[in-house]
């Protein structure tokens, strides 16, 4: 009779765990297909954001530039948002996925950085140049002019020093998102990446800026030498 009694007990207790169990991986499942449906869409959202920056970055700079400058913002601080949220994640289920998602998310994030600063940079340096070949020119020989010019220099030094900055950073991150698209590739659907023309084209832009700015700052260092010298540009 004990002997049944236990049996039976021992069957019951099989049954809970058994239930117990069901439950436990059902719990998991659903869990991961969560994971993966909540950062993958981050990854997507990224991506779509990012896509559309650079093909912004297409425009001619002159053409809505502080519209443009705008929406570069608009895209960082959402794709900050994701950056964020999926860093809250517990990803530790799913390392290979976390890790790719996380990789293509900060090189996303850090792309419109840049993207935004190098813009943005290169708007202030243009407004700045303009301001400081306006006071060489309308020079009426006034005690001030010396620092006026000296003041108008250093802020578009700063410019200058920013947007080489910038766009030297935004074409190695450039030049690696390739590989963080690899990474992530299996997870998304391919149609969603993008295209590397695309980056490339954006790339070789930002190189043409910096190396046009470059240029620029050399001509206005001609101006503005160091001293009390006064030059007038061409």
């Amino acid at each position: 009779m004990l002997r049944k009694h236990g049996t039976r007990l021992a069957v019951i207790a099989a049954g809970v765990l058994l239930a117990a169990s069901v439950v436990w991986w059902g719990y998991q499942a659903h869990h991961e297909r969560e994971l993966v449906s909540t950062v993958t869409a981050l990854a997507r959202e990224t991506g779509t954001r990012l896509r559309d920056a650079l093909s912004l970055d297409a425009r001619p700079p002159a053409d809505q530039a502080e519209e443009i400058n705008r929406k570069f913002e608009d895209h960082l601080a959402a794709v900050d948002g994701h950056l964020r949220k999926l860093r809250g994640m517990d990803t530790s289920s799913m390392p290979a996925l976390g890790e790719a998602a996380d990789d293509y998310v900060l090189t996303g994030h850090e792309i419109l950085r840049r993207l935004a600063a190098s813009h943005r940079s290169r708007l202030q340096f243009s407004q700045n140049s303009r301001a400081l070949q306006e006071h060489m020119r309308a020079d009426r020989g006034g005690g001030s002019w010396v620092g006026e010019a000296v003041r108008l220099k250093d802020r578009v030094e700063k410019d200058f020093s920013g947007h080489k900055a910038a766009t030297e950073t935004l074409a190695r991150l450039l030049a690696s998102f390739p590989a963080s698209q690899a990474a992530i590739a299996p997870y998304i659907e391919t149609p969603l990446l993008i295209d590397e023309k695309l980056l490339d084209a954006v790339r070789q832009r930002a190189l043409a800026s910096a190396q046009q700015a470059t240029e620029e700052i050399g001509k206005i260092r001609k101006w503005v030498p160091r001293g009390q010298g006064r030059h007038q540009p061409n």
